[in-house]
């Protein structure tokens, strides 16, 4: 499984999960962000709303 902002699969068969998803319901402490990056046209932006979007989930899991 991989991770991007938004929940699908690629030509390829890949599947991604959300920052949300796999922090706040399967329980991950850390994600690991590839292609969702380097295959952005702004990769400083696309980065920066995977770390708010990690972070938002792992605030709304620990304070459950």
């Amino acid at each position: 499984m991989g991770v991007k902002l938004k929940p699908g699969k690629d030509a390829m068969g890949q599947h991604y999960l959300t920052p949300d998803e796999v922090i706040k319901n399967r329980g991950c402490d850390v994600i690991i962000v590839g292609r969702g990056i380097t295959d952005s046209a702004n990769r400083l932006q696309e980065a920066t709303a995977f770390r708010n979007a990690g972070w938002a989930a792992y605030v709304q899991r620990v304070s459950s």
